[in-house]
């Protein structure tokens, strides 16, 4: 595994990941890099970004021989233009289900969101439930996060919908739609009810769906 950062958090991990876990802070040994290896073999890319970094990211990601491409994102995405900037068939998104921040001190706190709220989720634009997104799946249940599988995956981030939460830590900070330059939702989901103001809805890490899946 290779962690790949800039700026700001190039700067907090550049010495290494230290977090903070079952009150002890651990450190992480893996390789911390500002420009992924071309040369490399890889089986997969994670993106982990800001919704207004995705494109950014998937640019550097593009020419570098991933096979799959997981956006793990928590924003609403154009799933079909992000496939198209980096090639038909390479592109898995998903919706991830913790989040955490880092310190003062560099330490990384984080957290799987409660299962009640929301699972990191996964699914094909196709909606076909193929051995990749099973095995990523499995993967991620392996390494402890609540792992759910969608089909399809836009149509999951169309209609779900969460009650207004703040498990602590949590990355993101609820935004008005017009501050994002993204249009919010102006109905309810088909299985749900407005919990939070739909123009907060577009920026909320903590979002759930009305009935369980």
């Amino acid at each position: 595994m290779t962690l790949v950062a800039r700026g700001r958090r190039l700067d907090q991990v550049s010495a290494g990941v230290r977090c903070s876990l079952r009150g002890a802070v651990e450190s992480i040994e893996l390789p911390v890099v500002d420009t992924v290896p071309s040369a490399s073999s890889w089986d997969v890319a994670r993106v982990c970004v800001r919704y207004d970094q995705v494109e950014q990211a998937l640019h550097h990601a593009a020419p570098v021989d991933f096979p799959t491409i997981v956006t793990l994102i928590n924003g609403p995405g154009d799933y079909e233009a992000w496939e198209g900037l980096v090639g038909p068939g390479r592109l898995l998104p998903g919706f991830p289900g913790a989040g955490g921040s880092i310190d003062p001190a560099r330490v990384l706190h984080a957290a799987a969101t409660p299962t009640s709220i929301l699972r990191t989720t996964l699914g094909e634009i196709s909606g076909r439930r193929t051995t990749r997104v099973v095995r990523l799946a499995g993967l991620l249940r392996q390494a402890g996060f609540p792992t759910a599988l969608s089909s399809p995956m836009g149509i999951w981030r169309l209609t779900h919908l969460g009650r207004w939460s703040s498990p602590s830590p949590m990355p993101c900070t609820p935004q008005a739609g017009p501050a994002t330059g993204r249009s919010p939702p102006t109905a309810p989901p088909s299985h749900g009810r407005w919990t939070t103001p739909p123009a907060m809805w577009p920026v909320c890490g903590t979002r759930a769906c009305a009935r369980p899946c």
